[in-house]
């Protein structure tokens, strides 16, 4: 009687499970959890529910999902120009540069350059349409973008060049710091502190200094300054 009773609870279940599903999720006999496909479900394994009721179900197949098709060029002609386009892509200086390292300097001088060469061209075009008598109101605009945006690069590039150039390690550096220093210890010396005091805190400062953690510390505060 109790396994005719599994049976039709069972039977009942499995009309619930919508069209369309691919697995339903259940309590196996020995307690895992898992989803199963329809057909393998078993009458000892115990069906999961939604808070509404309804079973608990994976409509797509599991397993990672399928690559999008690749499509091929309509024409041969297309097939070629696709071909040009990658070797174009792979050629290309900005590109190159971002592979290469995407922090280097030497990104926004290639994109500073590539600007440069849009900004040339669209003058180009717009003398070539002054000439013909067609309007150029259009290239004009493009042109002051592209200025504006290479203005911008510039200034980035010359605030990042900033930076870079802080080194407390370079002559320069070493020259403002003795400056620094000198007008500490003449300060010291001003509020009466004994020799020797003024030998050591200058030697666990000049410790402390010599460190690439304190040069690069010191780069980051400048640059975040303001």
């Amino acid at each position: 009687m109790r396994a005719t009773d599994d049976r039709i609870k069972y039977e009942q279940t499995i009309a619930k499970i919508p069209p369309g599903v691919d697995r339903v999720l259940v309590i196996t006999e020995k307690g895992e959890q898992k989803y199963k496909a329809i057909a393998d479900i078993s009458v000892t394994d115990d069906i999961q529910f939604a808070k509404n009721g309804d079973p608990i179900v994976m409509r797509v197949k599991p397993g990672r999902p399928k690559k999008a098709p690749t499509i091929a060029p309509v024409t041969p002609a297309v097939k070629e120009l696709v071909k040009h386009k990658h070797i174009a892509l792979e050629k290309d200086p900005v590109l190159c540069a971002v592979k290469q390292d995407l922090d280097s300097p030497e990104v926004i001088r290639q994109v500073m350059l590539a600007l440069g060469e849009e900004a040339a061209s669209l003058k180009f075009e717009r003398v070539e349409a002054e000439r013909v008598g067609a309007d150029t109101s259009g290239f004009s605009l493009r042109r002051v973008n592209a200025l504006k945006a290479f203005i911008e690069t510039w200034l980035k590039r010359r605030e990042q060049a900033g930076v870079k150039d802080i080194n407390p390690k370079t002559p320069a550096g070493q020259a403002l710091v003795r400056f620094i220093a000198q007008t500490y210890k003449e300060a010291m010396e001003a509020l009466g502190l004994r020799d020797e005091m003024i030998k050591t805190i200058f030697s666990k400062v000049a410790a402390a200094m010599d460190s690439d953690d304190w040069a690069n510390e010191l780069r980051n505060r400048m640059k975040n300054a303001g």
